[in-house]
């Protein structure tokens, strides 16, 4: 379940207010809830290390693995679509994209059903077709029931769309932040692509018992241009496909202005991503930022020791 921005907004507002210690606009707040969401998220990844070193017999080692992954789950992608190879290249990072059919007009409106639905349609993926503005993205996924046929979207901005308009996704950037899993599908059987170093690539090929084959693949990485891998050997050319964990999609507290008042506005709204239980470190981790923009010492001195007293209780 994702946190209501809004909800962490007027937390920070009112301890960030108590006592006068100043205001923080909605700009300001948006800035530093997408650095302090990124800065939870990448804690994922710390703290999955810190508990896999622990002994494998450890109850805090299986409940924390555990629930760390439970986290990270929301941001795991699995790419539907087999990929076809270049020169042995691959490039990860603009090949996921969904369409879908409109299933009834809309006038104006955030929310729009889709049917028909082909490949990943995920949260931060941009929204182009007939009747949608530039930058709309999905915002949330209220109903995903493909077995019926029916997919409800609410988006970051209202649209007018005929029905039976198809409509495309994709996200803007590079989304994988970490590449998971590689496999090759040879004749029905998915078999792992084992990631390796150029010197291992060298060294496999000069010998015949480790070379390549299709049921022993490889790969190594290619970050000369773009997020790019390099799969052997050479006569593998297509249904290659791939999990990873994307990052977080932008947060923002979306606002009207009625009467020189600025007014929470939840159509424009998108939300965290993050596990609910990180609310609380979502609010400290902003406030300490907060205390910097203020420039009120204290504020970020209170929310740091918050912050680290957290911290040790989660890992006590």
């Amino acid at each position: 379940m994702a946190i209501n921005i809004d909800t962490v907004y007027q937390r920070v507002l009112a301890i960030s207010n108590k006592e006068q210690r100043g205001y923080i606009t909605p700009l300001e707040f948006n800035l530093m809830a997408n650095q302090a969401q990124l800065d939870v998220f990448n804690q994922y990844f710390y703290d999955l290390g810190q508990f896999k070193r622990l002994p494998k017999y450890d109850l805090e080692y299986s409940d924390s693995v555990a629930f760390l992954e439970e986290k990270m789950s929301i941001f795991e992608v699995f790419s539907q679509t087999p990929l076809s190879i270049t020169n042995n290249i691959i490039r990860l990072d603009s090949t996921e994209t969904g369409t879908g059919t409109v299933d009834g007009a809309t006038s104006s409106s955030t929310s729009v059903v889709l049917d028909a639905i082909t490949n990943s349609v995920l949260p931060g993926m941009t929204v182009t077709g007939t009747g949608v503005s530039s930058g709309v993205k999905i915002n949330t996924i209220l109903l995903n029931t493909p077995s019926a046929g029916h997919t409800q979207l609410n988006l970051t901005g209202s649209a007018s769309i005929s029905d039976n308009v198809i409509l495309t996704f994709k996200f803007d950037n590079p989304e994988i932040y970490r590449l998971g899993n590689v496999y090759y599908t040879l004749s029905g059987v998915d078999y792992d692509v084992e990631e390796i170093t150029r010197k291992e690539l060298i060294q496999y090929k000069l010998s015949p018992l480790a070379a390549p084959t299709v049921k022993r693949p490889v790969f190594i990485r290619n970050t000369n241009s773009g997020n790019r891998i390099e799969v052997y050997p050479n006569t593998i050319s297509s249904d290659i496909t791939y999990n990873y964990i994307r990052k977080p999609a932008e947060v923002s507290w979306g606002y009207t202005i009625i009467n020189n008042e600025t007014l929470y506005n939840s159509n424009t709204a998108v939300d965290f991503e993050l596990h609910e239980s990180d609310e609380t470190v979502l609010v400290i981790k902003i406030l300490a930022l907060a205390g910097v923009v203020i420039k009120d010492p204290s504020l970020y001195q209170i929310s740091s020791q918050e912050e680290v007293k957290n911290v040790q209780q989660e890992k006590a």
